[in-house]
């Protein structure tokens, strides 16, 4: 960056700064010189009586400028509006002033002028010399410092075939690689066209551990132990050995596995999971957490009843009058013509509507249509309270 400068500039601070101000406002830029690309220029900052002295180095800017503190061993220093901002001659400005900053036309440097193994001088700025400002084909070998790897050197002169060292590890290496020994052991030389589109035998090397190979692999032996030639569409391959994947299904079709064709677990995606046996559908588990089972569930069971659980806890009320319009009845299911005896939901919902839900029931009905049923834990409450009430009554006519 060439150091400019210009005789008898002097102005003052139009007004004052801190000691970490980069910004300098100055009352009048007459007589200062006018900062082009690349330019610069020092400045003194003096206070009226001299006794406080920082100079700056000015980069742009006419009445306000763009500075860096503390240049030529002074320090940052606060100081005054009115007090002196003056171009006076520094010992930054005669350094500058000293070397080479001039522009050196594109291609003027010639080989001779760079001396050998070194591009440097005490004349040129670091990075003041660009490869637009060498002359073409100027750095030779011998030009180049005697660090750079000499195979480099004769590798690149005088001819065109690769007895230059090969790129170090993490390099990359581009277009066709041609050889007539071996390349990592395997003799490539005598290797047919398999690596080409011209036949199909596999007589060049399979990729090494971590590498890849694309396309179908036909073999008339054996594969990991296994003769695969011999194996046909059935399952009569090995399976994978322990840590192993193997995708597709066991024995049944999609989404099923099981022990044979009637004896299996099937799913049908985000609905429900159904348990198969001789055949038939004895248990299906769905999606919202119904389980439908066709036949007894036994089991020891348990059903939550925390009073911390509920809230709008009432007793149930009338419930001898809710008895009375409940009855008793025995039955046959149409689906199996099991016996059975209980209580019918449509007259518990007129009573009790809370103990009674609608569902669909699939293994007994086969049909999406929606039946009513009973959740005979709820009736446990209204019995409770229609025993109290009786008691309440005997007591009553005891005591007549």
């Amino acid at each position: 960056m060439p150091v400019i400068y210009s005789n008898n500039a002097s102005t003052t601070l139009s007004s004052g700064i801190n000691d970490s101000t980069t910004t300098v406002p100055i009352a009048s830029a007459s007589g200062f010189p006018s900062i082009g690309s690349g330019e610069y220029y020092f400045a003194t900052i003096a206070n009226t009586n001299n006794t406080k002295i920082e100079v700056v180095k000015v980069t742009a800017g006419t009445t306000s400028l763009t500075v860096t503190r503390a240049q030529d061993g002074t320090s940052a220093q606060a100081f005054d509006s009115g007090d002196n901002f003056q171009l006076r001659v520094t010992a930054a400005t005669l350094e500058a002033a000293s070397k080479t900053d001039v522009n050196i036309t594109g291609g003027a440097i010639a080989g001779a002028a760079i001396t050998n193994d070194v591009i440097d001088s005490q004349h040129y700025a670091d990075g003041s010399i660009d490869t637009a400002h060498i002359g073409d084909d100027q750095v030779t070998a011998d030009k180049l410092a005697n660090s750079i790897n000499t195979d480099i050197a004769t590798g690149v002169t005088g001819n065109t075939t690769a007895n230059a060292a090969l790129p170090k590890t993490g390099g990359a290496m581009t277009g066709a690689i041609t050889t007539n020994s071996t390349f990592d052991g395997v003799d490539i030389a005598t290797r047919d066209a398999v690596l080409t589109s011209t036949t199909t035998t596999a007589n060049a090397a399979l990729p090494k551990a971590g590498g890849a190979m694309t396309g179908a692999i036909t073999t008339n032996s054996t594969f990991d132990g296994v003769d695969v030639a011999a194996c046909n569409t059935t399952a009569n391959a090995a399976l994978p050995k322990a840590g192993g994947t193997m995708t597709g299904d066991i024995v049944m079709g999609a989404n099923k596995v099981g022990a044979d064709s009637g004896d299996y677990i099937a799913w049908t995606a985000n609905t429900h999971t159904s348990f198969v046996v001789n055949g038939n559908e004895e248990m299906r588990l769905e999606a919202d957490g119904d389980l439908h089972v066709d036949g007894d569930v036994i089991a020891y069971s348990t059903t939550i009843s925390d009073a911390t659980l509920k809230y709008d806890i009432n007793p149930v009320e009338f419930a001898l009058e809710k008895i009375n319009q409940l009855k008793g009845v025995s039955y046959k299911y149409k689906h199996n013509d099991r016996e059975s005896a209980g209580l019918l939901a449509q007259d518990v919902e007129k009573v009790m509507p809370s103990a009674v839900n609608t569902k669909k029931l699939p293994l007994a009905t086969g049909t999406d249509k929606e039946y009513k049923t009973l959740h005979y834990d709820s009736m446990t409450a209204i019995l409770v309270e229609a025993i109290k009430e009786l008691t309440a009554k005997v007591k009553k006519l005891e005591n007549k």
